[in-house]
């Protein structure tokens, strides 16, 4: 389950629902709950609740139910936050980790560590992004989900631009060597990469262009 999609893939998934049953249709319901978090919370949430209902007697290995719960209490952690309430997300994503863990998902290890920078950046302490971010991006090279390292590596050098853009600047190039070029073209480059992930109209993909055009404003 990526962590965003594009509104064709959206479609793609919306479309495909109708051919599925049992177990492959609840799954791919969640799957479509998860990529309504930022786009309609509102169905989300209700997607949420009758997914949630009918995991109880799916035909599926507890595992799987288990995994998926805990993708739903991160939905629910999400639209919480979302809607400006951080102690509920944070017991919702709670909830999620204790799902986690004993299963040992990385990629949903990750997702809620991921969740926690963003609950961080409203509650505080500031320390505390950094480090959940750095605990995202370790579980995501665990689990070898490029797109996701990609993504928590851009977030990272978004914030520390804000404590120092050079240095955030030079990381960048660092770690990507073909935009080693001017501020211009890092801009360009930036843009590129976000439509390409297919989350340019998500936040994770804000970061992702607005990087290089926040840098290019330092010498």
């Amino acid at each position: 389950m990526k962590l965003f999609i594009s509104n064709d893939d959206l479609a793609v998934l919306e479309a495909q629902l109708a051919a599925l049953h049992g177990a492959a249709q609840l799954s791919a319901r969640v799957e479509l709950a998860w990529h309504l978090r930022q786009r309609d919370s509102t169905r989300a949430l209700t997607l949420v609740e009758q997914c949630q209902t009918e995991l109880e007697s799916a035909d599926m290995s507890e595992v799987e139910q288990r995994r998926l719960s805990a993708r739903l209490d991160l939905i629910r952690s999400e639209v919480a936050l979302l809607l400006a309430n951080a102690p509920q997300a944070l017991q919702h994503l709670q909830r999620a980790t204790e799902r986690f863990d004993p299963l040992c998902d990385l990629v949903g290890q990750g997702d809620a560590y991921w969740l926690r920078a963003s609950i961080a950046l409203d509650r505080g302490p500031p320390e505390l992004v950094d480090a959940s971010l750095q605990a995202a991006l370790d579980h995501y090279r665990g689990a070898d989900d490029s797109a996701r390292v990609e993504l928590c590596q851009a977030r990272r050098l978004i914030y520390a631009s804000f404590r120092d853009p050079v240095a955030a600047l030079s990381v960048l190039q660092r770690q990507f060597p073909e935009t080693r070029t001017s501020p211009a073209a890092l801009t360009d480059f930036a843009g590129r990469r976000a439509r390409k992930r297919g989350i340019v109209d998500q936040r994770p993909g804000c970061v992702g262009r607005l990087l290089p055009g926040f840098l290019s404003r330092w010498p």
